[in-house]
């Protein structure tokens, strides 16, 4: 099902909205534009029109333009919501139509109380009654579809080893992750009547729990998770997510977007809505590649209080890219409007972390700074470009981890623009033993436990503060974050001061101060 139109009057942000002119050859369309703009209203539109089936009712107050005094309110049918749609070769069952997620998405941890076997076609109507500020769980209900997809096979008369059955079943998600994050790879389920869970090889750990993930391996798992168990049933749908980009870096970003491409159902379509410039960069990649199959609809500018007409994008020329990167970047070029923007590095396992504790160490002594996340250093310098179009009044440079760099590489480094830490990475400073002093003043720690964490060893910092979250947060019983990354980024970066010798030592590495 490809759609072609779309008319909204009256619904929820849009006195009178058009949309009109998409081709039939689209797979992929991007929505762009700031928060607030109507992004995630436009999805509800295609929600609602893909989940009537004629004896659904729906609450006017939420999704009418002008509510209904609640003293009058009643529910109303599909047809009166003001949503017109037009779609070529749209299914019978309208509720094989629309495949939707929205942007409240978050399922740090799951269990399983009891195993039900959930009907697609069933379920799709609890989905048809739900609007897109409640969250978004389908962890759980994931397990349990894998779960009797695999228990559907065991008793298939074909024989088979229990090899070709989990390869069959999870060997798409394991590998579609993978090509994202190539150090997590998917291993195994957990026995149903045990915790009921999902396992994952990544680095040297066999069987890494899914608690124990990052947020962005957490995110990028989810979606490809839900997006492959489901597609099925969904073999002909407007398949919709608002903001995929969540809690990843841009490099991720980018490669969750690429994969989903190649898994959209050949008759559907995916319509995704976006703040993110990885996000973009990998959409004018596919674009390039497949002409015709990817158009975008610019929701900046817009009065919705008026008649307004969208025309889909189908060949963005310089100008409208740089248009399009203001509306993903609003951010940062409207709202922040920094002076300094600095591109760190970014480890696909650990989204956004350098950035994330610079500006918290930051923050207050240099506000008109902006750390952002750029990928793997190969990756830094590509995205200057495209951020100097779009901010042109801010200073834009990179800094990265000296890693194992000679002390001759690194001034080549320097003499080339490039920022390069003294030590050897973030997480030197991080565990410096001013910071360590400091935390445990705040923590109460005695004299003892803080000698322990200083004389903790390890092949090089990243190792040591792997032992030091683990001493503090099972040997000392203290809450310090979900994981040593919330450990670094929030509780030991706030702690720095400007009367820190490290403190002074890393904004010279960085602003050269």
């Amino acid at each position: 099902m490809r759609i072609r139109s779309i008319h909204l009057k009256g619904f929820k942000r849009f006195v009178d909205l058009t949309i009109k002119g998409i081709p039939d050859t689209a797979r992929l369309v991007i929505l762009v534009g700031p928060s607030g703009s109507g992004k995630s209203s436009l999805f509800e539109a295609i929600n609602a029109w893909g989940k009537d089936h004629n004896d659904s009712r729906y609450d006017p107050e939420y999704y009418k333009r002008d509510a209904q005094p609640m003293n009058s309110r009643s529910q109303e049918h599909f047809s009166n919501l003001g949503v017109t749609i037009i779609a070529d070769d749209s299914p019978s069952n309208l509720g094989e139509a629309c495949y939707i997620r929205s942007a409240y998405r978050h399922t740090p941890q799951f269990s399983i109380s009891n195993m039900v076997k959930i009907d697609e076609s069933e379920y799709w109507r609890y989905y048809g009654e739900r609007n897109f500020s409640m969250p978004d769980s389908e962890v759980e209900r994931n397990y349990q579809r894998v779960y009797w997809q695999i228990m559907k096979e065991v008793f298939n008369p074909k024989e088979r080893t229990n090899t070709d059955i989990r390869e069959q079943v999870i060997g798409l998600v394991r590998d579609s992750l993978q090509s994202i994050f190539p150090n997590l790879r998917l291993h195994s389920l957990d026995d149903p009547e045990g915790k009921g869970t999902f396992y994952f090889e990544k680095g040297g750990a066999k069987k890494y729990n899914y608690v124990n993930l990052s947020g962005g391996e957490k995110a990028a798992f989810d979606l490809l998770l839900d997006f492959i168990v489901r597609r099925e049933y969904y073999l002909n749908a407007a398949m919709c997510i608002d903001e995929p980009e969540g809690h990843m870096g841009l490099s991720a970003q980018g490669k969750l977007l690429e994969v989903l491409y190649t898994l959209i159902p050949e008759r559907s379509q995916l319509w995704l809505g976006t703040h993110s410039i990885g996000i973009l960069r990998a959409s004018k990649k596919i674009l390039e590649e497949n002409p015709g199959t990817v158009v975008f609809l610019d929701f900046s500018g817009h009065d919705f209080d008026q008649k307004v007409e969208i025309i889909p994008i189908t060949k963005p020329d310089r100008e409208l890219w740089q248009k399009l990167h203001e509306s993903v970047l609003e951010d940062l070029s409207g709202l922040l409007a920094p002076e300094k923007i600095i591109v760190c590095e970014s480890d696909p396992n650990r989204a956004a972390f350098d950035a994330r504790c610079y500006n918290k160490i930051f923050a207050k002594n240099h506000p008109d700074a902006l750390f952002v996340s750029a990928g793997s250093k190969s990756e830094l310098n590509k995205i200057i470009p495209v951020l100097q179009d779009v901010i042109q009044k801010a200073e834009i440079f990179v800094v990265r981890d000296r890693d194992g760099l000679l002390d001759e590489r690194r001034n080549e480094l320097i003499q080339e623009g490039i920022r390069v830490l003294n030590r050897r990475s973030i997480e030197d400073y991080l565990i410096d033993h001013e910071v360590l002093d400091k935390f445990a003043d705040d923590k109460g720690l005695d004299a003892r436990q803080l000698q322990e964490l200083k004389d903790i060893n390890g092949n090089n910092a990243k190792a040591r503060v792997g032992q030091i979250y683990q001493k503090i947060s099972n040997g000392y019983r203290l809450i310090v974050g979900d994981d040593r990354e919330e450990f670094l980024s929030d509780v030991l970066a706030p702690l720095f001061t400007e009367e820190m010798t490290v403190y002074r030592e890393l904004e010279n590495d960085i602003f050269g101060t």
